[in-house]
């Protein structure tokens, strides 16, 4: 919807129903773990998110090939420095105890989840269109539930088990119609002049 809107790129219909089974995916992993108030609000945070990360990836589609990576990539790390910076002192809960292993898991990330993963998806936009960027994204969740399967021995719901093979399948049905495109679009340039 925000590539239609912001780009005016027009979205195929593969790309629309891969989407809508993506997040009809997302919708039933995520039942399992609606439970209450504080559910309510983490999931529309989440929304709120998804959505902020949505028009972050068609704005970086738009603008990516046309700019310096590692400038484009410090802006975005800058702006995201400002608002935390904002939001800690705002936000209730418990004090941070500073520590060698506080300090440590915040630089490991800072490094690795902040600065590397903007650094290489501001390079990767130039390449990929966003809807296609979006669905790829929508694989992060079955990552963590796989991976918090595979280190720490957890229990995934039959809620997790189906949503993420829908979002899998999601991921399949547009890597498919890509693939399909190109060898379509390949054997079309094969083709002798007449």
């Amino acid at each position: 919807l925000i590539s239609i809107v912001y780009l005016r790129v027009r979205v195929s219909r593969i790309i629309i129903v891969s989407s809508i089974v993506a997040f009809t995916g997302l919708i039933i992993m995520s039942t399992g773990a609606f439970y209450g108030a504080s559910a309510l609000f983490g999931d529309s945070l989440t929304i709120i998110c998804a959505f902020a990360y949505a028009v972050n990836l068609t704005y970086l589609s738009k603008h990516s090939a046309s700019v310096d990576s590692y400038v484009f990539s410090f802006y975005q790390l800058f702006v995201v420095a400002v608002f935390s910076a904002i939001a800690i002192p705002i936000i209730p809960g418990e004090r941070m105890i500073f520590n060698s292993y506080v300090i440590f898991t915040i630089l490991f990330t800072a490094i690795f989840a902040g600065v590397l993963a903007i650094f290489v998806t501001t390079k990767a936009m130039i390449y990929v269109e966003p809807s296609l960027a979006g669905i790829i994204f929508v694989g992060e969740p079955v990552f963590a539930a796989l991976t918090s399967v595979w280190l720490i021995n957890e229990h995934i719901s039959i809620y997790t088990l189906i949503g993420g093979t829908i979002m899998v399948l999601a991921i399949l049905m547009i890597t498919i119609s890509k693939y399909l495109e190109a060898r379509a679009t390949k054997s079309v340039g094969d083709l002798p002049e007449t």
